[in-house]
């Protein structure tokens, strides 16, 4: 027998070993170095060397399993030299309770490392994100998401959006850049922009930064940082924040929304206070102190609170005159 047939011979032999239909645990030469099994199953398996590097073909119901992760597939292509399978159809892969799905992946052995491509959706408990690539790192559990990135938590009735996202499922940490947009679809509709978004879930606390313009119908929001407690149901702005409602707004140094059920009952506005709001014969208040509490019902504002130095302007409307006496 040729040393080149016996060379392809024992190539074959050591591939079905590892990646055909039958269970493949620990010391194969596919997994040398790893504690982990490793198993490979599949209907079908077809080899191919091309200049002494095998390639495997598996096809129907491929089933890769490294330790905790379960990756399966209708069909996959595996690389003996890089250590490397890429699955194609209905792939789905299962590590540590976090569902993943998208229409192919590829998983690199000796990295731990998973990449899903095209509509890929991510399950984690009452959280979904949704990606056209992500990217996930077992060692760490952070996954990177690129293209149409949407996290959602349907207990909280909120979804972040953006171009580029990463989530820390060790931490359960979440960061959305690239035209971040947070929605929150409970009660009244309020949608926040900002340059950065974070979600911090086992603290129930969303960060948004660098620009932040908050919308809920008529009224509008500005500030470089705001931070919302969702189970205190508070919101914090701070950094130059302005609230607004036409003629109407707030401005501080630092701003609190108290909402509940997501219906807007209190403002307070903390350091260097002012508030202007439209009067009934159509002039503006304005008001100055070193606090300002207001009392809202449907949201609209019923009552306000001063407290410090208060000091109070009235302006008429536009185009009349300060009567004499």
């Amino acid at each position: 027998m040729s040393e080149v047939r016996l060379h392809l011979l024992l190539s074959i032999g050591l591939v079905l070993l590892c990646l055909g239909g039958a269970s493949v645990v620990g010391e194969e030469p596919f997994a040398e170095g790893r504690e982990e099994p490793y198993v490979v199953t599949a209907d079908r398996v077809d080899l191919e060397v091309i200049e002494e590097k095998t390639i495997t073909h598996l096809t129907g119901n491929v089933v890769v399993t490294h330790g905790e992760a379960v990756l399966t597939g209708d069909e996959a292509t595996a690389y003996e030299e890089s250590a490397l399978a890429r699955i194609r159809g209905n792939v789905k892969l299962v590590d540590q309770g976090v569902i993943f799905t998208g229409r192919q992946g590829i998983y690199a052995r000796d990295e731990r490392r998973a990449e899903l491509l095209d509509e890929v959706v991510i399950v984690d408990r009452e959280k979904t994100i949704t990606a056209d690539r992500v990217t996930y790192l077992r060692d760490t559990r952070m996954a990177t998401a690129y293209g149409d990135v949407c996290i959602s938590n349907s207990e909280r009735e909120a979804t972040v959006c953006g171009g580029h996202g990463t989530y820390d499922f060790a931490s359960a940490h979440g960061m959305m850049d690239q035209s971040p947009r947070i929605v929150l679809t409970r009660g009244r509709p309020t949608v926040i922009e900002a340059e950065r978004a974070e979600v911090f879930d086992d603290e129930n606390i969303a960060v948004a930064t660098g620009s932040v313009v908050v919308e809920r119908e008529r009224v509008e929001a500005r500030c470089d940082r705001l931070t919302y407690y969702s189970s205190e149901e508070r919101a914090v702005l701070e950094g130059h924040p302005v609230v607004k409602e036409g003629a109407n707004w707030l401005r501080g140094n630092t701003i609190e929304l108290i909402f509940a059920e997501n219906v807007l009952t209190e403002a307070h506005v903390i350091g260097s206070a002012r508030c202007s709001h439209e009067a009934e014969g159509g002039g503006l208040n304005e008001v100055e102190g070193d606090s300002i509490r207001v009392t809202f019902e449907s949201e609209s504002a019923t009552r306000m609170v001063v407290g410090g130095q208060a000091r109070g302007i009235y302006r008429l409307p536009q185009g009349e005159e300060q009567p004499e006496g």
